[in-house]
This record gives structure tokens, sequence and C-alpha cells, in this order.
């Protein structure tokens, strides 16, 4: 009798453990196992599922599931608006690449000198002139660059820096923003491993220009308020992000934050 309940309460907190761990799942009802969320902005979650990096808008998610995750539709909006007046790029003049390198992107002064040979020197007041090279980001895949960056009187290892500068910028698309390096088809570091995206936007819709550009290349129309104000219309007007309706149903998403 003893052995009898004891399998009971077993079987009980096993499924109070299994109920825990919910899927992150969209509108659309495609959901994503095992999510680590790594990053909550305003307008959405950058999150590794399955061992791969992915993003999702909380306006993909239903409306309870946005709440839970902290979505302010009123922030949101002040946060596209921000993104629209600064053209994509939220790096400010005073902001560093964080300093716990991944031994997998870090440089060795001694074997890799920092020399000018060496040496791409970016003013912080100077970021329009600042390049995308897709030569050293192929898609969903890390490239170390043996050089270096000079920014702000400091040096980086030029593949960290440009991973950090990259992933604080937004692209425009079909009125959505999307994190620059999953419109790339990039990837993102997590506790010392690199994620490459799920796959990004649908490859039709990715970034055409496969030469070095600056964000001019990326144009972000004047902000208009309201997209995030009719987020409760009925699903079936509401916007479909391309990238969503590519995804497979298997994708699904686990463990709350």
């Amino acid at each position: 009798m003893k052995v009898k309940n004891l399998i009971l309460m077993v079987g009980i907190l096993l499924s109070a453990v299994v109920l825990s761990a919910e899927d992150l799942i969209l509108a659309n009802g495609t959901t994503y196992k095992d999510v680590k969320i790594t990053q909550t902005t305003p307008i959405g979650l950058q999150f590794i599922s399955e061992g791969k990096a992915g993003w999702v808008d909380f306006r993909d998610l239903t409306a309870e599931e946005a709440q839970e995750y902290g979505y302010d539709p009123q922030k949101a909006e002040a946060f596209e608006q921000q993104i629209a007046q600064n053209n994509g790029n939220m790096v400010q003049t005073q902001d560093t690449p964080p300093s716990d390198i991944p031994d997998a992107a870090n440089l060795d002064p001694q074997a890799v000198p920092q020399t000018p040979e060496n040496t791409q020197t970016i003013d912080p007041n100077q970021q329009q002139n600042v390049v995308y090279d897709p030569q050293y980001y192929p898609n969903a895949a890390p490239v170390y660059y043996n050089g270096w960056v000079n920014w702000g009187g400091r040096y980086y290892p030029s593949y960290w820096w440009h991973n950090w500068y990259w992933g604080n910028h937004w692209v425009n698309h079909n009125g959505r923003y999307y994190p620059y390096q999953y419109y790339h088809h990039h990837g993102t570091w997590y506790n010392g491993k690199y994620y490459p995206y799920h796959h990004g936007l649908l490859k039709e819709n990715q970034c055409k220009e496969n030469k070095p550009h600056n964000m001019s290349y990326h144009q972000h129309p004047k902000y208009t308020p309201g997209a995030h104000r009719d987020y409760h219309r009925p699903a079936t007007e509401q916007h479909s992000a391309p990238h969503e309706a590519h995804h497979e149903a298997s994708h699904g998403g686990g463990g709350r934050r």
C-alpha cells in the first residue's frame, strides 16, 4: 500500500514538473521546446531552443503569453520609435562590448599584436562610417578574424566587437523590426557558446547586399504610431511575420524564465 502511494505521489510530482515546463507557443500554434530566454526587449524575445537561437515578436504570441513575458504596447511603440529615429542603430557612444569574451572568440595579444596594421580604429562619434562586411559573417556560423578594433581607446577582438555592434542593430522589414543578426542569418552567444539562428527570414527576404555596406542600406520608414495598439484585433486580421510561417511545428519551446 505504501509502495502504491509512493508511486502515485511520484506520478503527481512528475506531472507537476511537466506542466511547469511550459512550451513557448505562438498564436499560430508553432511551438518551441526547451527554451532559454537570452534577452527580453520591449518588442520581443531572443531565446535558445533545441541548440539554435531564435527570435519572436510579442505580437506573434497570444495576448496572455505576451503579457506574461512583460509585453507593454506603449513601451514597445516607444522602443520602435527610437529605433526608427536612430536608423536601426541602438549603440550609444558610451556603450562597450561585454568584457566576458568567450575563449573561442578571444585573441591573445602576444600571438596577434595590437598594431596599427592589425587594428581598425573606430570613433564612437562617427558610427555612420562603420561598415558591415558579410565576408566575416557567413550565414549561421561564426568566423574569427585575427585583428582588433579600437573603440573609444580600448582594444577588442575584431570579431567580438562586430558581433556585439551589429547585435545592437535592427532591420525594418514589412513594417516590423527584426534583430540585425537574425535578419542576416547569423547567431548569438550564450554562456560561452555560439548558437546560429533557426533560419532568419525566408531567403528571398534576406539582405540582398552581399558587399560591405553601412546602415544607410537598410532604410527605416518614418515611424507611424499604432502598430502595437491594434495588437488585440482578430487573429485572422493580424500581420503574419514571414519567418514564422516558415517554421515547422516541431520547433517547440520550453521552460519559462
